[in-house]
């Protein structure tokens, strides 16, 4: 019997394939690394700061819902008044496009040319 190697047709593989193949599965093993780690970082501190500002969102929309009850005496005045239900439940309350959305609010100027932002640092406006 023939040896194998005569049989099925092997390319040679010299030095610099070599070199390909080890740098390619380096970067494979390193980009896999890379993608696990960041899923794992992702999970543990997005999902502890997603749920602390909703919950921050969920306290606002309380108090804010509680003085309208203390103010009205009561919720018969939300009733039929949807437009009211959307002042209450949305920061700022104001004017809604097409499809429920608020226009963008330009939240900072620019700084003057040749000024840094850390001369003149954004102004955020909480409603």
């Amino acid at each position: 019997m023939p040896p194998l190697r005569s049989l099925v047709s092997v390319p040679h593989l010299t030095l610099h394939r070599k070199a390909f193949i080890a740098l390619a599965a380096l970067l494979l093993a390193l980009l896999l690394i890379f993608v696990g780690f960041s899923r794992l970082g992702l999970q543990r501190g997005l999902g502890p700061y997603v749920a602390e500002i909703e919950l921050a969102r969920m306290d606002w929309l309380a108090e804010r819902l509680q003085a309208h009850h203390t103010q009205a005496g009561g919720w018969d005045s939300l009733r039929g008044q949807s437009s009211l239900w959307g002042r209450l439940t949305h920061p700022g309350g104001g004017p809604r496009g097409p499809g429920g959305a608020r226009p963008p609010q330009r939240l900072a100027a620019r700084p003057p040319v040749g000024a840094s932002w850390h001369d003149h640092p954004p102004s955020f406006q909480c409603q």
